[in-house]
């Protein structure tokens, strides 16, 4: 995120820059922390969604008297929805500090040092152990049973997910060993294993329900449901990493160390995230390195990992900044790269009519999953990075989530840009292709095809951004202040419409299951749907559905009664449903907070 003043340091800056700044700091930071942990979606990298923290951190530092109320330094994750009842941590569910290099690792265990007022000689024990990408929750046990269960939320409030966490297999009911406390607030990650994510994502295509992009978000999905029964088909897993509140002195309890409490967890019956103990910062990083080379063979998702000082007395000294430990930090992994070939840029048209690059790749596994196409923004990214067709390019997936072209290999384009007058002939590829259709048996030609389709482009040109709809052919248009290409023809293109339905039935919209892209674009052609108003005159439209391929008596009437079920819904999602520019979910639950009725 870039802000108007980002190329001032805060001790440049106004006290009118700076107010404005932490104004758009913080609403870019909310956004974010929205997507990552309400929504599931995350659209940015770890680093990336770093820097504007530190960025606004710094600005608050140099700027005490102008630190906003909502400061994204006084709230950790965001505020949960009003769709489960909402639960008050006794214990505030803090967050972590990231470190992205060695350097800040160094940083972290000198800081911790100099709090603590260690001599150069005294020995320092940091407890590593993997981060698993899942979702946090905290189990209550009270006299030895479970009686609660909550989402992080917002590092205050959280979720009660009881019913859901008591369907995970991983999640001891009652406690077993010897003499557990009579309240114990157990921390912990609800993961999916990436085998069994790839079978829920087929079995969600084979049904036409949602595919999840990973499997954080396939997880934190699935333990959202209303429906228990739902969260119980689901294959989740549960692995324990610290705690909360206990009753009476913790260090009495469950022992002087890190390394004892997660003993006595153990003897209770509570599955562990693995670790180890280490003393020197060497020892630490090789840590690191051993285990983001094991990470593609890890049967689940890990995005660095976590050091915490061991002895739970300094833990006490170090204490808490407002919303992260100060004797803990998470050392991220770098995104997961791979070289693969682009064979082709496609455009895809939005439902408000802009015009999106992808890149379409040789499937590459890319960080446990495999990746084919790739998201190119728009055309001024395309002409920064110099990115052309047949190219062969790096790509990752930013913050483990979205797949993006880093770069294009340019010196293995095997043969370089050709001016015009120098490039082959059309007509002498066409007589040569003639020749080797002549000269090669039938056997051979097939292999002969094979082998063109991966050579090199021999011209290997600039890409040329379309200057039609590649949908409707109408001519497309560019503001000169924005980045995005734009198809105007909003009543008229096809794509537009398409997509504008898939709008209205999306999950935070009407959300109609069983009506997803395949339903939407067989209705659309047939010309049964062309605009949303038509999904509730489907049923009159189409009596005789079906009798079509791919339906059934089952397949249909269950289609019919999810659309009866949707004719009467909330006021926010009808207006985040009509997908008015500017109005999305947030704008859309404050129109209907503040006016209650449509007719309003």
């Amino acid at each position: 995120m870039t802000t108007p003043f980002a190329d001032k340091s805060p001790e440049q800056l106004s006290d009118t820059e700076a107010r404005r700044e932490l104004r758009l700091l913080a609403q870019t930071i909310t956004t974010h922390d929205t997507a990552y942990y309400l929504r599931d979606d995350p659209v940015i990298s770890d680093r990336d969604y770093d820097a504007p923290r530190r960025r606004n951190r710094a600005i608050e530092q140099h700027f005490p008297h102008l630190k906003r109320k909502d400061s994204p330094e006084e709230r950790v994750g965001a505020t949960p929805p009003n769709s489960f009842a909402k639960v008050i941590h006794r214990r505030p569910m803090l967050s972590l500090g990231n470190a992205f290099d060695a350097g800040e690792v160094a940083d972290f265990i000198d800081r911790t040092r100099r709090f603590l007022t260690l001599a150069p000689d005294e020995r320092l024990d940091i407890f590593a152990e993997p981060k698993i990408d899942g979702l946090s929750c905290a189990l209550r046990y009270e006299n030895g049973k479970l009686i609660l269960a909550a989402t992080r939320g917002d590092g205050t409030h959280g979720e009660d997910i009881t019913a859901n966490i008591l369907t995970l297999d991983t999640v001891p009911r009652t406690l077993t060993g010897s003499h557990p406390p009579q309240v114990l607030e157990v921390r912990g990650e609800v993961y999916m294993d990436h085998g069994d994510f790839h079978a829920l994502n087929a079995q969600q295509s084979a049904q036409g329900g949602k595919v999840f992009a990973n499997p954080r978000n396939a997880a934190a999905g699935s333990l959202r449901q209303k429906n228990p029964d739902i969260t119980k088909s689901r294959p989740l897993k549960f692995a324990a990493f610290g705690w909360g509140e206990v009753s009476g002195n913790p260090r009495t309890i469950l022992g002087a160390t890190l390394t004892d409490c997660r003993q006595k967890l153990a003897d209770w019956g509570l599955p562990l995230n693995p670790g180890e103990c280490f003393a020197t910062l060497d020892s630490l990083l090789s840590y690191y390195h051993k285990q983001m080379a094991l990470r593609p063979r890890l049967p689940h998702d890990i995005d660095g990992i976590v050091y915490k000082v061991n002895r739970l007395d300094w833990q006490g000294r170090l204490g808490a900044v407002s919303r992260a430990p100060r004797w803990a930090i998470a050392h991220k992994f770098p995104a997961e790269q791979a070289v693969t070939r682009l064979e082709k840029i496609e455009i895809q048209v939005g439902r408000t009519g802009a015009l999106t690059p992808v890149a379409r790749l040789s499937p590459v596994a890319v960080g446990g999953v495999i990746v084919s196409n790739a998201t190119l923004h728009n055309r001024d990214e395309i002409a920064r990075k110099d990115i052309r067709e047949g190219d062969f390019v790096t790509i990752q997936r930013a913050g483990d989530v979205i797949p993006q072209v880093v770069r294009a290999l340019s010196e293995r384009r095997l043969t370089r840009y050709l001016p015009l007058a120098k490039a082959r002939p059309q007509r002498q590829k066409k007589q040569q292709h003639r020749i080797e259709k002549n000269t090669l048996s039938s056997r051979q030609r097939p292999q002969r095809r094979r082998e063109r389709r991966s050579e090199p482009q021999q011209n290997c040109r600039p890409y040329r951004f379309p200057i039609y709809c590649p949908d409707c052919g109408t001519p497309v248009v560019r503001h000169a202040d924005d980045a995005v290409t734009l198809c105007p023809n909003r009543l008229g293109c096809p794509a537009q419409a398409i997509e504008r339905i898939k709008h209205f039935v999306s999950r935070h919209a009407f959300d109609i299951e069983g009506l997803g892209d395949k339903q939407i674009r067989f209705f659309f052609e047939r010309g049964n749907l062309k605009t949303a108003a038509d999904i509730f005159r489907l049923r009159t439209n189409c009596p005789n559905l079906k009798n079509f391929p791919g339906w059934g008596d089952t397949s249909a009437q269950n289609l019919w009664n999810a659309i009866e079920a949707r004719r009467t819904v909330a006021l926010d999602r009808f207006l985040f449903a009509l997908g008015i520019p500017q109005i999305g979910r947030t704008t859309a639950r404050l129109l209907a907070r503040n006016y209650h009725r449509l007719d309003n």
